[in-house]
Formats: structure tokens, C-alpha cells, sequence
């Protein structure tokens, strides 16, 4: 497995100065979006990068922009390829001698019958190379998150090269927050397991649901040489979310979403959605074949909410406490509480140090 693993000792290529790369503003264990293949249960897909070990204490930036495919039955690899932008074949140093940042997989789902893979890639500029436009770290901040690309792909498995064939790729699925321009964050994905639909939620409040629609050309299906037709992916319904009521017009004091989270029923019937950093802590339910918002329940959880699945007619929440609610009876079945530990971390370390 070539994801990130963190090194127990100091290296001694750790011991050789370099100039240093891009860097978070906190000691973060980044996460690896990785799924399990339901066709081939064996295949365990991973997003990984070119480098694997990592110190505990970096504050570095860990691209990934690599597919791995690994068999967990026999312990091998299968296969590797490019699922985002790289540069292996050319140049990869900038004339400061920095390295080329390279875009990272934020998020990976997979369909129900492991014909479909959808992935969001997303890359910042560095700072360093908008320094000029910036006078303070807030403007810095600002342009970079003008400057930022985010890509919605759709990926169709091939039989006959036996790898992962891009088919759509969407550019900036959701806008920024309040601007409502740009390329904003892909909070979460999730697929439908009963269909071929999958749902993205943004940092603009909004809601996605993603289907493949049949190419057509002057009303005629376009087929492909194995004579199947071919699709496009595309918007199916767009469920805005409720938002924070400012109490003036200033955009600049508008609280940028940092979290979301959806949740498909396993009959694909109900789509949960819910936005973290909201003091009212309402979980939302979607019709997702309609593309509307049926139902909203306030006090759902406590703290932060860190992620949501929804197993038979039990909606599970993960955020400071684990809580089960049926949702046909409406009722809380019974809640786990959590360490201490996780109280003292951010939302951000949250998200990718907890696991649902």
C-alpha cells in the first residue's frame, strides 16, 4: 500500500536541508480517501501520492494525485495511474527551485455495481507565488481561494485496458461562499448504492445530485466500439440548504461553511445533508429522485459534525458523540460517548483524524 505512513525515526533523508514547500498553518494527519471495490471486494482503491513517509510533527502538504489499486486477498499491487493533473514527464521545478504542487484527492466513491468511479480533486497556488498580491496573510488567503481549481470527475471502468477511463469532468461543482463565484469546496461525496447517482455538498450550501444522461447528436444515442451508448454525466437537482441570517451585508463577516456531510439510504429514497459549524445542528432530508427538501430536524448532534450514514431505516451521526435515530419513528434509538480526546482537536483535525 503506497499511501502516507508516519515515520518513527528520523530518516537521513530527513536530515538534508531543502527549501521548504508548502505548509498548513497546523500539524495535520492528512486523510487517505480510499473505498472498496463492491464488484471485487479484493480491490481496495486509494488515493495516494509519491511520497510515503511522512513526520508526525510536518506541517507539509501531501499531493495525491494517484489511483492505487491493491489487492488486500494476496497483498499486490495492481495497477497505478493519474487520476489529477502531474508532472512526472516534465519538468517538475519551478525557477525558485520549489517543487510543482500537484493537485490532491480530496474525496472517492465508488457506484454499487463498481462500473462508476467519481473523484474531486482540488489544487491551491502557492502562496509564495502570490505574495505580491497579497499585503497580509488574509489576502493572501483571499487570492488563493479566487485562484482555486476544483474538479468533479467521472470515471467509467474499461474491461478491455482494465483501468479507470474518464468520461465528464465537471469544473468547479460548487461556488464560493458568500461570493457566489470561483471554484468553491467539495465538503463531501457519496454515492447511491441502489443506482447510478451520486450527491456532492459544497461550501456554498447547496446540494448535488449527479446522474449519467445518454449522448445524443441531432437526436441519434452516439454508441462506442463495443457498441454501447455513451454518457455524459450531468446535474440532476440542486437543493439549496438553509442559510445563516446575516445582520448586515457585509460579505467579509459571512462564516464560510468548513464541513459537510450527505448520506444516501441504501434504497437511494432519502439523501441526508447537514453543515458543520451551525449552532442550530439541523440534519436535512432530500427527496433525491425530486431534487427537494422534505424534512429538517433541529438538536441532532453535539459539537462538530464529522460524518453521517444512513443503514436501513437508522440514520448513524458521528460528531463529539456517536448518535442512532430511526428515522421512520423519529426518535433517538441510543447515543455512545466519545473519548475525551477528540474535544481538544479543531474541526478540521476532525475530519481527518475521525472515521465513520
Amino acid at each position: 500500500i503506497q499511501a502516507q505512513v508516519v515515520r518513527d525515526t528520523v530518516s537521513m533523508d530527513a536530515r538534508v536541508s531543502r527549501i521548504k514547500e508548502e505548509e498548513r498553518d497546523v500539524v495535520l494527519v492528512q486523510r487517505t480517501p480510499a473505498v472498496v471495490n463492491p464488484s471485487n471486494p479484493e480491490h481496495l482503491l486509494l488515493a495516494v501520492g509519491e511520497n510515503q513517509e511522512i513526520d508526525p510533527l510536518s506541517k507539509q502538504i501531501l499531493n495525491t494525485p494517484y489511483l492505487q489499486t491493491f489487492n488486500v486477498a494476496n497483498s499486490h499491487n495492481i495497477s497505478r495511474q493519474a487520476l489529477a493533473r502531474t508532472n512526472v514527464t516534465n519538468i517538475n521545478i519551478a525557477p525558485s527551485a520549489h517543487k510543482l504542487s500537484e493537485p490532491q484527492i480530496t474525496h472517492m466513491q465508488i457506484s454499487g455495481d463498481g462500473s462508476w468511479l467519481a473523484t474531486v480533486d482540488e489544487w491551491l497556488p502557492p502562496r509564495m507565488d502570490l505574495e505580491a498580491l497579497g499585503y497580509s496573510t488574509e489576502n493572501l488567503q483571499a487570492e488563493q481561494r479566487k485562484r482555486r481549481e476544483v474538479y468533479l470527475k467521472f470515471w467509467e471502468w474499461s474491461q478491455t485496458s482494465q483501468l479507470w477511463e474518464l468520461v465528464s469532468r465537471i469544473d468547479a461543482p460548487h461556488t464560493l461562499y458568500p461570493e457566489n463565484t470561483g471554484a468553491g469546496r467539495v465538503l463531501d461525496l457519496k454515492a447511491d448504492a441502489s443506482s447510478h447517482a451520486f450527491s456532492t455538498i459544497g461550501e456554498d450550501n447547496t446540494v448535488r445530485i449527479w446522474r449519467p444522461k445518454v449522448r445524443t447528436r441531432d437526436g441519434v444515442v452516439v454508441r462506442g466500439n463495443d457498441n454501447q451508448p455513451l454518457c455524459n454525466w450531468t446535474c440532476q437537482g440542486t437543493v439549496a440548504l438553509p442559510k445563516a441570517v446575516l445582520e448586515d451585508d457585509n460579505l467579509a463577516t459571512a462564516k464560510r461553511p468548513e464541513h459537510g456531510v450527505v448520506g444516501f439510504s441504501e434504497d437511494g429514497s432519502v439523501l441526508a445533508a447537514a453543515i458543520a459549524g451551525s449552532e442550530d445542528t439541523v440534519i436535512h432530508l432530500i427527496d433525491p429522485l425530486v431534487g427537494t427538501l422534505k424534512y429538517s430536524r433541529p438538536s441532532s448532534y453535539s459539537g462538530d459534525i464529522v460524518s453521517m450514514a444512513i443503514l436501513r431505516q437508522y440514520l448513524v451521526i458521528l460528531s463529539d458523540e456517536l448518535r442512532v435515530y430511526d428515522i421512520v419513528s423519529n426518535e433517538l434509538q441510543y447515543g455512545v460517548e466519545l473519548g475525551k480526546a477528540q474535544l481538544t482537536l479543531s474541526l478540521q483535525q476532525k475530519v481527518e483524524m475521525m472515521h465513520l
